[in-house]
């Protein structure tokens, strides 16, 4: 995001652009053949709006309609935050066209909400059982998600009854500049959900809604 407009009723306006060759990092999350901006972008672009205006975080964040990048030129972003600074909506277009179209909706926190889930004694976790990760970017290539290396950030996994706990890092080297948190990153936190999950549902399935 770049320019900032603050209007006399308390909105404001934010204006940005995303495009491979500005944020080349986008061309490793690609979804059935479309390079698709992961929901967690999209969280990280309410994020900053919502601190930037003095707010405490996002409460809730849904996906609408997926955002996904031309293969040459980029598209426009535009970020609204209503005047009581609590409704977000993210938007964008092509250049060469004039209809806009609405990607997420949020709810910003007034408040920063404490972490209140605690840290396990030991790591990995005791009797925690690990989960095989080997081959898990592979597997997932053949049903439609072609994650770069930026987005094959899960690299050990554990369930322990409800819980799953795992060990993910960005490539070294990887500009985290300009983040609240590196989107690969928290999407990589998300691939450690879909290791352990239990169901066999076919087609592909995207995370859409991010509370707190």
């Amino acid at each position: 995001l770049g320019a900032t407009v603050e209007r006399p009723d308390g909105s404001a306006l934010f204006t940005g652009h995303l495009s491979l060759s500005t944020q080349p990092w986008l061309a490793d999350h690609a979804i059935q053949g479309n390079v698709l901006v992961p929901g967690t972008a999209l969280l990280d672009v309410a994020l900053h709006a919502a601190l930037r205006l003095g707010q405490g975080g996002v409460a809730e964040l849904t996906v609408l309609r997926p955002l996904i990048l031309p293969s040459g030129g980029g598209l426009d972003l535009q970020v609204e935050v209503a005047g009581d600074r609590r409704t977000l909506t993210i938007h964008s277009r092509r250049r060469d066209t004039d209809s806009w179209t609405t990607h997420a909706t949020a709810e910003l926190a007034t408040e920063t909400r404490d972490n209140d889930h605690a840290l396990p004694d030991s790591w990995p976790p005791s009797s925690a059982q690990p989960v095989v990760v080997e081959g898990f970017y592979d597997a997932l290539d053949t049903h439609g998600y072609r994650y770069g290396p930026t987005f094959q950030g899960l690299r050990s996994a554990w369930r322990h009854g409800e819980h799953v706990y795992a060990d993910i890092a960005l490539p070294e080297g990887t500009d985290t500049s300009g983040f609240g948190i590196h989107p690969a990153l928290l999407d990589a936190a998300l691939h450690a959900l879909a290791i352990t999950a239990d169901d066999d549902a076919g087609g592909v399935r995207l995370p859409f809604s991010f509370q707190d």
